[in-house]
């Protein structure tokens, strides 16, 4: 690659929030993968992510050091500051929840005819693995405390949420009206022309085969399940880290399930 890669940071001075909360929550995930394979790694691991935590909270700001390009965020706040908010946290899922469910009385999102979950044109896919993935852990939670969510007249147990996260990660997988996969290199008729450097280098511009980026999500349909694969229109044809890795986690865990029947 012939462009330029400018490394940028934050400190005190110039404070970004989200990427230090978000820095901090891999790190601490990844203490619990090597916990038991290696202790002494996965503990300073989590005292990084401790160190990382206080300097989110201590020096707040919004990271805007990609704008205009990258200017797609909706600020940050602090959840669980311990016990008590537990019960907090449940009224703020459950009204999340409430608000997503097709057939809840305080749905409030949009649903394309084809049943995807649609918030905005532009990397959409984005909303909807990341709803997917809360939905499948938040069932896991109802279920270890026996616990159902309440909108209205109307409850929904564990088994409603996981259903509702498959059913959107099936779409994305090609059950959907246009019968294609937003999976590259999977499934029915797979994007060919991902917005990606991965896709293409200069030299072969003029191709339309990717060369690389098998297994990654684009950024799909629009609100009315329509669909071009072109490497042009970034909206639908990007794959980004902001999609593909909140997808790992709902589809690990459906894949898991699928192998225990």
């Amino acid at each position: 690659m012939i462009t330029p890669r400018t490394v940028l940071k934050i400190d005190r001075g110039t404070p970004g929030t989200e990427i230090a909360a978000e820095t901090c929550a891999a790190l601490a995930a990844a203490s619990m993968v090597f916990r038991r394979a290696d202790h002494a790694y996965a503990r300073r691991l989590l005292n990084r992510a401790k160190v990382l935590f206080f300097f989110a909270k201590k020096y707040k700001g919004t990271y805007d050091g990609e704008c205009p390009f990258y200017c797609s965020n909706s600020g940050y706040n602090f959840y669980m500051e311990g016990q008590k908010d537990l019960y907090a946290f449940k009224e703020q899922a459950d009204s999340f929840v409430c608000s997503i469910l097709p057939d809840s009385p305080y749905h409030q999102v949009y649903i394309s005819p084809g049943g995807l979950l649609h918030l905005r044109d532009g990397a959409n896919t984005q909303y909807v693995t990341g709803t997917a993935f809360l939905f499948s852990e938040y069932s896991d939670l109802l279920a270890k405390h026996k616990q159902q969510v309440i909108c209205g007249d109307k409850k929904y147990g564990s088994d409603r949420l996981m259903a509702f996260a498959k059913q959107q990660m099936d779409y994305i997988l090609s059950n959907n009206p246009r019968r294609r996969s937003y999976m590259v290199g999977f499934s029915n008729k797979p994007p060919t022309q991902a917005h990606h450097r991965g896709s293409c280098v200069p030299k072969c511009l003029h191709m339309k085969k990717l060369t690389a980026l098998t297994g990654a999500i684009v950024g799909g349909p629009d609100k009315n399940d329509n669909f071009e694969d072109k490497r042009a229109d970034s909206s639908m044809t990007e794959p980004t880290t902001y999609i593909n890795s909140l997808a790992v986690g709902v589809l690990a865990k459906l894949a898991r399930h699928s192998h225990a029947r």
